[in-house]
C-alpha cells in the first residue's frame, strides 16, 4: 500500500502564498519560482535609493556651507556640460512638453551651463539650484522629475563641491 503524499508549497511573491496539495503542479511552481527569481534580481540590481537621497542632500548642504567659491577648471566645466546634455536628454525623454516649453527647459540649462564659465561654484550651484525652482512652480518638471535631475547632479558632479566622487565614465 502506497502511503498517500502531501506536498506543502510556500513562497513569496508579492505576498506570503501557501497551499497543501496532494500533486503538485509543476508547471506553476516553475512559473512561480521564475516570478520570485525576478523579483530578487530586481530587488539586487535596483539602485540604492538611501545612498542617492544622501548624495542629493550633500548637493544641497555644499551650497550653503563652507563651499570654497573658486572657479571651476576646463576639465570640470566638460563635466558639467556633459551632465547638462544628460539632464537635457532625460527631461526630452520623460516630460510631455510642448515645443515652447522644452525650448524653456533647454534655455534654462543652457544659461546655466554659460554661467558655469563665469561663476564661482558655490555661485554656480545656487544659481543652478535656482534654475529648478521655477521649472516646478511653473509645472514644466514634475518634483519627481527634479528629484531625478538633483540625484544625476549629484551623482556626476557631486564631487565637485565637496561631495561624492566622480562616476567613471
Amino acid at each position: 500500500m502506497q502511503a498517500d503524499t502531501t506536498y506543502r508549497l510556500s513562497w513569496m511573491v508579492g505576498k506570503s502564498f501557501w497551499r497543501e496539495t496532494d500533486k503538485v503542479d509543476w508547471a506553476v511552481l516553475e512559473n512561480t519560482f521564475h516570478s520570485w527569481a525576478e523579483e530578487v534580481q530586481l530587488e539586487v540590481e535596483s539602485p540604492d535609493m538611501w545612498e542617492e537621497i544622501r548624495q542629493s542632500s550633500e548637493l544641497l548642504d555644499a551650497s550653503s556651507g563652507e563651499l570654497a567659491n573658486t572657479l571651476f577648471t576646463e576639465s570640470e566645466l566638460a563635466q558639467i556640460s556633459k551632465q547638462l546634455r544628460e539632464v537635457k536628454t532625460y527631461v526630452r525623454e520623460v516630460c510631455s512638453l510642448t515645443t515652447e516649453e522644452a525650448a524653456d527647459v533647454e534655455k534654462r540649462f543652457d544659461d546655466a551651463e554659460k554661467a558655469s564659465r563665469r561663476m564661482g561654484r558655490k555661485d554656480w550651484l545656487l544659481l543652478f539650484l535656482g534654475t529648478l525652482f521655477p521649472l516646478i512652480i511653473s509645472g514644466f518638471l514634475p518634483p519627481d522629475v527634479v528629484k531625478h535631475i538633483l540625484i544625476m547632479i549629484a551623482q556626476g558632479l557631486g564631487h565637485l563641491f565637496g561631495g561624492g566622487s566622480a562616476q567613471i565614465p
